[in-house]
């Protein structure tokens, strides 16, 4: 029954519409604890939500940026920033693990990425030098109906 509640709540987390971003992030993260020293920064000055549809579309990069990071990265240090202001939202995600190989295919998970950032209309980008974690940042237009 656990484990059906956990697969459920990553499909649509509970209250997403009601909560803050960084509080989704924060709730999604909690089980990584024991495992990883995670250090999530928030900054709003836009007291407004984003819209619900933006929301997940941000979710669902979040989401698959965290397994990528799981699976892949052999890290032990993950570190968030959410910002947002009334110009843009900005997320940028980085650990201390072993990076992005530069001979590396484009996977599903990465080209997903790529297709939710176009349908916010952001700007993304992945920093990853050799053996030195990696880096991704996502800018997202703040318009005035968000």
């Amino acid at each position: 029954m656990d484990k059906l509640r956990r697969i459920s709540h990553d499909l649509i987390p509970p209250l997403i519409e009601e909560m803050p971003f960084d509080e989704i992030m924060r709730d999604f993260l909690s089980f990584l604890t024991s495992k990883y020293t995670l250090s999530i920064h928030s900054v709003r000055t836009n007291k407004t939500f984003l819209e619900l549809n933006k929301k997940m579309q941000l979710f669902r990069i979040f989401q698959t940026l965290t397994v990528n990071i799981l699976k892949h990265a052999e890290a032990n240090e993950i570190t968030i920033l959410w910002k947002r202001t009334h110009v843009y939202s900005c997320l940028i995600i980085e650990d201390n693990g072993i990076g992005i190989p530069l001979n590396s295919k484009k996977g599903l998970g990465l080209k997903n990425i790529e297709m939710r950032a176009k349908t916010l209309d952001a700007k993304s980008r992945f920093k990853s030098p050799p053996n030195n974690g990696t880096r991704f940042m996502i800018l997202i237009p703040t318009k005035s109906n968000d």
